[in-house]
């Protein structure tokens, strides 16, 4: 069963995550959302249907915005394209459970992932979305530059 998600990219053997946002501060938030986005990660493997509620309980952290915001990270293409599936009871509330296949790992969305298939060897072009994570990590370090002057 795959335990890790792929929300990251190893530069020089460091993990860096791909946060973004007009509000987002690198030095405020980059370790709570790192850690929230694992936590969220993690409780979601059971393949259970949870409301933003409960899993707001299961990983002792954060908000119902933000733990509703770390679904929406899994779905990115940059957080791994999982397939989260959603339902809406009878009184209106939405739960969410992350698919999973016959071996227990997690479901990918193809639709997205499809984007960066290769329609010759039906292989995903990660060489690609890695070469854009490394281009990413370049400009926020020039970004990061720029501001301290």
């Amino acid at each position: 069963m795959r335990t890790t998600f792929s929300g990251y990219k190893k530069i020089d053997g460091a993990m860096i995550y791909r946060f973004d946002g007009k509000t987002y501060d690198k030095h405020l938030d980059y370790n709570r959302l790192k850690s929230q986005l694992s936590k969220v990660f993690h409780a979601m493997l059971d393949g259970r249907w949870h409301t933003l509620e409960d899993l707001v309980d299961i990983v002792e952290s954060g908000t119902v915005a933000s733990v509703s915001a770390r679904l929406r990270d899994l779905r990115k293409f940059k957080f791994g394209a999982y397939l989260i599936r959603t339902k809406r009871n009878d009184e209106g509330l939405w739960k969410y459970k992350l698919a999973l296949d016959e071996n227990g790992s997690p479901c990918i969305n193809h639709e997205m992932r499809d984007v960066f298939r290769d329609p010759n060897t039906h292989k995903y072009a990660d060489w690609l979305k890695d070469e854009l994570i490394v281009r990413i990590v370049k400009l926020e370090a020039r970004v990061e530059k720029l501001k301290d002057r």
